[in-house]
């Protein structure tokens, strides 16, 4: 084959191979413009704006919750339950006799009733067997509470125990309502503002996810009552929360 032919033959199969690549790179894009359109006008629930509201709202307290009860040893299980209920009897008497609805605000929570070991050379023997019954007392009215506590404590003497209080609000559900509102119109504002940002038209949610809700006021939290001490309990401030993550659709 002469010199020019095979110069011929090289540029024919180098222009062939940069056809080849061109059209390659050409189809490469074309598939990718078209996945790329399939995902944006999919419809599905990932496409859209997404965005988080929160809605809070503050309220004093209005309800106590009380967590007390009995704490009794003794050197049998028979003497343990007999000091235990004459106890809780004179405890719900207490209760009662501060306007406490014994039938309807007053629920045992825990009762335990376990041996105590002395610990030995030989091993451990039971001497003695400890029982603990706690009450669930609600008190309507939070000015109450501290009275509430003290009756009852003293009813007990030493063997009252008080585990903790917190305080809620009768109207919680309502306070719930008013922060699901609050959230909501908290994304809203948030995804119109994306929306201008962005240049594009808003649509309606297609999604909504909620998360949150009332957060608690502990206030004690002891393992043994002072029968002598007077409990005075400020209920502070009640608040209730609730996060929405909103998905709306786009023009």
């Amino acid at each position: 084959m002469k010199r020019w032919e095979r110069w011929v033959l090289g540029a024919g199969l180098v222009a062939a191979l940069a056809l080849l690549t061109m059209l390659t790179m050409l189809a490469t894009r074309a598939n990718r413009e078209v996945h790329t359109t399939a995902v944006v006008n999919s419809g599905t629930a990932t496409s859209g704006v997404t965005v988080q509201g929160e809605g809070t709202v503050k309220v004093v307290p209005d309800t106590t919750v009380v967590t007390l009860g009995v704490n009794v040893r003794a050197t049998t299980v028979e003497a343990a339950r007999s000091r235990a209920a004459q106890d809780m009897q004179q405890l719900l008497q207490a209760l009662k006799a501060k306007g406490v609805d014994t039938e309807k605000d007053v629920k045992t929570v825990s009762l335990y009733l376990n041996p105590e070991y002395t610990r030995g050379p030989n091993g451990g023997a039971p001497d003695g067997y400890r029982l603990t019954e706690l009450l669930q007392v609600t008190v309507r009215n939070t000015t109450d509470a501290g009275p509430v506590i003290d009756a009852a404590v003293k009813a007990v003497g030493d063997d009252a125990t008080l585990q903790g209080i917190s305080f809620t609000s009768s109207k919680i559900e309502q306070l719930r309502s008013q922060a699901r509102e609050l959230a909501m119109q908290d994304a809203l504002q948030r995804a119109q503002t994306l929306a201008r940002a962005g240049g594009i038209t808003l649509g309606k949610p297609v999604n909504v996810v909620e998360s949150g809700g009332t957060t608690p006021i502990p206030y004690l939290n002891a393992e043994k009552a002072a029968p002598a001490a007077t409990i005075s309990t400020p209920p502070g401030e009640l608040e209730v929360k609730i996060d929405v993550t909103v998905t709306y659709s786009v023009g």
